[in-house]
């Protein structure tokens, strides 16, 4: 509800939209792009890997805080058996990285293939194929042994499946707990359905707000991948622009919840294209997580046409119900030129690590087109097409200040921000901020009726020359704000200087 003050925490508040400003003069926001590390960091390169398949909803980066090292879960698919048997022979893969940037590949002593001991850590044995997994720390899980939790979709050779199949019939989830990331149990109430949802593109994580695991996919009823008549090569079907439910010929992005993930809400729709999408552009899948109250996304566009994907910064404020696009025909990652290994497709289904002063954003790319390389029949004779020598998905990283994504700037001429009244939780005000030659921050602490707060001046206050993601503002040498009202109000004065975020500490 708009008229009431806001809460601010330890959490940090984005400058997105407007919602904590009151008014500003001579201030302009800024979207910034995180900055790529050129070289790719994980790739095929172990005898036992065929097609690292790091394509949307195949794999997740995350950081062990028990571990203390960066954890990759990738899938690996052997393609060369599709036309011959249609199954997915598929398992699950694990990479560890002490940095984010140099990345391993032990041998976890779970799988040999070939007398070798691998990476495989899930897969390809008693459990069938581990088809799009999506793997997420559950922090709300209290038994330790199932901290880590993966969601995907089982599948088995033609000559055991029983009920699970290829055609109309539904292939459903299954769900595994792991103490580690390296030994995994599926569990006993497997398998699981999330109502329709039954995709191939599957991002879940555990909300640490709501508390519910948010599974982001796509239903089963969106079958626009298959041609509707023999003749027809294309993957899409005709899309009539004017037709008000015409989405449904394109994808979108559906969502579903469960406190347990095994019982699950009904799914619903929650981003589709619309008119100032263009005409082939689809919604492939929404990787999105919590800053404070905010929810970020990287939403991941498919060019239908061109066979290539992109990936657009979005945000909601309802929890992930509804989004907003603010940066439409603005790649956030942008994808590699015309030599490079990300030329073609760009995804990004994990959210960004923080480590130290710096955002992590990893995302996959690949110099193939995105489905033509898989069918003979379907899309234009493209030179890696049924060539699997030419098929090479990677593992990318870009890097930016932490909680970089946008800044409220001001140039030479001083600006002004005032917040709009707000209830701290928190003692002592923290800001995300740099300040470029003659640069400074200066705040003012307000009552709710924006007269001065006795002892927080502007002229009280020390300002900020530097450039810190975690810099406590204090007024002669005292930052504690617990005496200065129940509602307060910041007044910003700035110059030559960008502002991140704010936070009470």
């Amino acid at each position: 509800m708009e008229h009431l003050p806001i809460q601010i925490d330890r959490h940090p508040q984005l400058f997105i939209d407007n919602h904590l400003i009151h008014f500003v003069q001579d201030v302009t926001r800024r979207m910034h792009r995180p900055v790529k590390v050129q070289r790719p960091l994980i790739s095929a390169d172990r005898p036992w890997e065929h097609i690292v398949f790091l394509n949307c909803g195949t794999w997740t980066v995350l950081y062990d805080p028990v571990d203390r090292n960066f954890k990759c879960f990738y899938m690996d698919v052997d393609w060369s058996v599709w036309h011959e048997r249609k199954f997915m022979d598929t398992c699950l893969l694990l990479a560890i990285s002490e940095d984010g940037i140099n990345w391993q590949k032990p041998a976890f002593g779970v799988r040999k293939v070939d007398g070798d001991d691998t990476n495989i850590v899930f897969g390809r044995d008693e459990n069938g194929s581990v088809y799009v997994p999506t793997v997420f720390l559950d922090s709300f899980e209290t038994d330790p042994q199932k901290r880590f939790k993966v969601i995907y979709r089982r599948h088995l050779p033609a000559s055991v499946r029983t009920r699970q199949r290829y055609g109309k019939e539904r292939i459903c989830f299954e769900m595994a707990t792991s103490p580690d990331g390296i030994h995994w149990t599926p569990i006993e109430e497997n398998p699981i359905t999330p109502s329709t949802m039954s995709g191939d593109v599957n991002l879940a994580h555990r909300d640490p707000i709501t508390g519910k695991i948010v599974l982001m996919a796509r239903p089963q009823s969106a079958s626009t991948w298959v041609p509707d008549h023999p003749d027809d090569h294309s993957f899409f079907p005709p899309y009539d622009p004017a037709e008000p439910f015409g989405f449904i010929n394109k994808r979108n992005v559906w969502r579903s919840d469960s406190q347990d993930g095994i019982q699950w809400d009904e799914a619903r729709c929650v981003l589709r294209p619309d008119e100032l999408d263009n005409l082939d552009d689809g919604l492939y899948g929404l990787a999105h997580w919590r800053v404070g109250p905010l929810c970020l996304g990287l939403l991941n566009l498919i060019h239908g046409v061109d066979d290539t994907t992109d990936i657009e910064l979005v945000y909601s404020r309802d929890a992930g119900e509804t989004w907003v696009r603010p940066y439409r025909q603005m790649p956030y990652v942008p994808r590699g030129g015309a030599e490079s290994w990300d030329r073609f497709v760009l995804f990004c289904c994990s959210a960004p690590v923080n480590f130290g002063k710096e955002t992590f954003v990893f995302y996959s790319g690949s110099s193939n087109h995105h489905d033509w390389w898989m069918h003979e029949d379907v899309g234009p004779d493209v030179p890696e097409k049924c060539n699997l020598d030419m098929v090479s998905f990677n593992l990318g990283v870009a890097r930016m200040r932490r909680n970089g994504y946008v800044s409220l700037d001001t140039g030479l001429l001083e600006g002004t921000l005032a917040t709009k009244p707000f209830e701290p939780c928190g003692d002592k005000l923290v800001i995300n901020a740099v300040c470029r030659e003659g640069g400074c921050v200066a705040v003012e602490v307000q009552d709710l009726y924006g007269r001065t707060w006795p002892g927080f001046s502007r002229e009280d206050c020390d300002v900020f020359a530097g450039d810190d993601t975690q810099h406590v503002v204090t007024w002669r040498g005292q930052g504690d704000l617990s005496q200065s009202g129940k509602y307060l109000k910041l007044q910003f004065s700035m110059k030559n200087a960008s502002l991140y975020s704010l936070a009470l500490g």
